[in-house]
């Protein structure tokens, strides 16, 4: 018999602290199965080049300056290289605005612009989209969080997407 009169097994180990070992040990397989054994399989050691064009409006001539072609730039949250900006085009920034006879019409904002920036960054493409540097979702229509090393963009939102090698 596996337990004695005591509830020891082989007469060392009680269930309870059977079973906490066997949870321990699963976990322990677990994560090192997770994180060593399928290290980097999500990003192909030859990975492709994706490019991205985002949108971001409704900003200030100090926003477009501090946006410049060859900018590296980064996922605000997770800090993810999001790739190198290799075009920029500014436009002036459109939106329904109510005029004083209550008539809602498409008219420039002044002194505020959309910014379309062309970006490219090393990536795979997958059955449900795209990753950005292997782990970062970049699907047409997402919003991102992006940031250089001068300004942080709470919202670009991507208009764009393909592989281009």
């Amino acid at each position: 018999m596996l337990a004695d009169k005591k509830g020891k097994l082989f007469g060392r180990l009680n269930i309870i602290d059977f079973m906490a070992l066997v949870v321990v040990i699963l976990l322990i397989v677990g994560f090192s199965y997770k994180f060593i054994f399928s290290a980097g399989k999500g990003v192909s050691n030859n990975p492709d080049l994706l490019q991205y064009t985002v949108s971001i409006t409704d900003v200030r001539n100090y926003s477009v300056n501090a946006l410049n072609i060859n900018d590296k730039m980064y996922d605000a949250k997770t800090d993810t290289y999001m790739g190198i900006i290799t075009g920029k085009e500014v436009k002036p920034y459109r939106d329904y605005i109510t005029k004083t006879d209550g008539n809602v019409v498409l008219a420039e904002k002044p002194q505020r612009y959309e910014v379309l920036l062309t970006i490219e960054v090393p990536g795979v493409e997958n059955n449900y989209g795209y990753l950005a540097s292997g782990n970062r979702d970049i699907n047409r229509l997402s919003n991102l969080q992006l940031e250089n090393y001068i300004i942080s963009i709470q919202q670009a939102k991507v208009v764009d997407v393909k592989k281009i090698n």
